[in-house]
């Protein structure tokens, strides 16, 4: 993963073509993510065809995707994430587009059952759009998308099966369970596709980011020659805090999340080694309520950057989840090290954490007081105390040593 980051104007609408004509007006060539689609997606031929576009002094980039030869037998969601399953895309995309396109899938399921009027989604122009958005953002080493509010229109609009409130339903089950922000628009017309949602909802952390900008693309969606759509994407570098003095190290790291509630208590344990063998260096579990008043758990991962994909799609092989999302953080760090001092018990080796070279805290290690327990034959409980204890006067006496100096 890179370390480039992606700002996404959505106010004046967004969806899977336009995502990938913006990412196409920054200069990303097309050809790389044709070869990925054409190699990996078996049984699909399509065209991917982008031009410069201008409408009264606005310019940019205009993005179609149409198909041109699919399966026969591809008559769903379902069916398209079974030959997304069965692909040959790089691990990383697969990954990603896998979770989107499953996302998608549960979200028109859940809409459909109350919804009669909701507009037909094509499911193989759908994981087109999908797989293409993603790898363009894979090649272009983008590790985290931010996105501004998203417009809010209204009305109604005239489907295959009848007429339809705006935003559409899809789109806003898509969206609702990630709390995404909306802001009105007098626009009486679809301004976010479902597909597009689904790709913000997975990939895209709603808040205006710190950053510098390196580049930025233009995407214009033009019907009959009147401006559809358009949206700006700015790419560059985060820009943290100032520290003075060096008092904390600053890294990037992976976080994945997924909701569960129907694994027992005995495969979340086995699941949790399994994930800190496989490279995470935190996995924690949070009760939570979850539809239909059913319990859950939320799992949390935390780990290196390049190791999201690969415990990404552990989850989704080795539990019973329909998609997980991933984004990219940075991370504040104190300094820390091992020493070793002398207790009562003998010598014992401690944890110290230092902001700015002065200690601010010492605290035993587990495994190291468990031994002393075990071997003194007395309450681990004792053994932290007396560690505790030296590790203070550690603390007071470095920090006495330091006045003097």
């Amino acid at each position: 993963m890179g370390s480039s980051v992606a700002y996404l104007d959505c106010q004046n609408g967004i969806s899977g073509p336009l995502l990938l004509a913006a990412l196409l007006d920054t200069g990303l060539p097309s050809s790389e993510i044709q070869q990925q689609l054409q190699g990996g997606l078996s049984g699909v031929a399509f065209k991917l065809d982008y031009f410069a576009a201008q409408f009264k002094g606005l310019r940019g980039t205009e993005c179609r995707i149409a198909i041109k030869e699919t399966n026969p037998a591809l008559h769903t969601l379902s069916d398209c994430i079974t030959l997304l399953q069965a692909s040959r895309l790089a691990p990383q995309i697969a990954t990603r587009a896998l979770s989107v396109m499953q996302h998608l899938r549960v979200a028109e399921e859940t809409v459909r059952g109350a919804q009669h009027t909701l507009e037909p989604l094509h499911p193989v122009l759908a994981l087109l759009e999908v797989v293409s958005v993603v790898s363009a953002l894979s090649f272009a080493d983008i590790a985290q998308v931010y996105a501004s509010p998203l417009p809010l229109t209204s009305g109604v609009m005239q489907t295959a099966t009848g007429f339809q409130m705006l935003p559409g339903p899809l789109t806003l089950e898509l969206l609702r369970e990630v709390r995404a922000p909306w802001q009105p628009s007098p626009a009486h017309r679809e301004l976010v596709t479902p597909v597009a949602a689904a790709l913000l909802a997975e990939l895209a952390q709603f808040e205006p980011p710190v950053m510098t900008i390196a580049r930025t693309g233009y995407a214009l969606s033009l019907e009959q020659d009147q401006l559809i759509a358009q949206l700006s994407m700015h790419l560059g570098e985060l820009v943290g805090p100032k520290r003075p003095g060096g008092e904390v190290e600053t890294d990037q790291v992976t976080v994945i999340e997924t909701h569960i509630d129907t694994m027992t208590g005995e495969l979340l344990g086995a699941l949790l080694d399994r994930l800190l063998e496989a490279g995470a260096l935190d996995v924690g579990y949070t009760p939570l309520q979850m539809k239909k008043n059913r319990p859950g758990t939320r799992l949390t991962v935390i780990c290196p950057e390049e190791a999201g994909e690969q415990l990404a799609l552990l989850l989704l092989r080795e539990t019973n989840t329909l998609g997980v999302r991933i984004q990219q953080v940075q991370r504040r760090k104190a300094q820390r090290r091992q020493e070793r001092i002398e207790t009562p018990l003998g010598s014992m080796l401690v944890k110290m954490k230092s902001l700015g070279g002065q200690i601010v805290s010492v605290s035993p290690e587990y495994e190291e007081c468990l031994r002393i327990a075990r071997q003194r034959q007395i309450p681990l409980a004792e053994v932290y105390e007396v560690a505790r204890t030296a590790a203070q006067s550690l603390i007071i006496g470095k920090k006495d040593d330091k006045e003097r100096t």
